[in-house]
């Protein structure tokens, strides 16, 4: 069992936000397409998930994506 002591939830379209996350070492990390996100960015979200998911090294931060 993988125990979370803390989970970074962030707007999925935000690449700032992202590449900020990945340094500050918590235990998951999670890009939210759903209620973080405007109704008129969700297709920017998961355009920008993706290429995070692609691009950037989270290290042991786990990722997770909430759609």
């Amino acid at each position: 069992m993988h125990s979370r002591r803390a989970i970074l939830y962030m707007p999925g379209d935000n690449w700032k936000m992202i590449t900020k996350s990945i340094t500050l070492g918590v235990d998951s990390i999670c890009m939210d397409m759903e209620d973080g996100t405007a109704v008129n960015k969700k297709a920017e979200a998961r355009q920008t998930i993706a290429k995070a998911l692609q691009e950037l090294d989270f290290g042991s931060s786990e990722k997770l994506a909430a759609d």
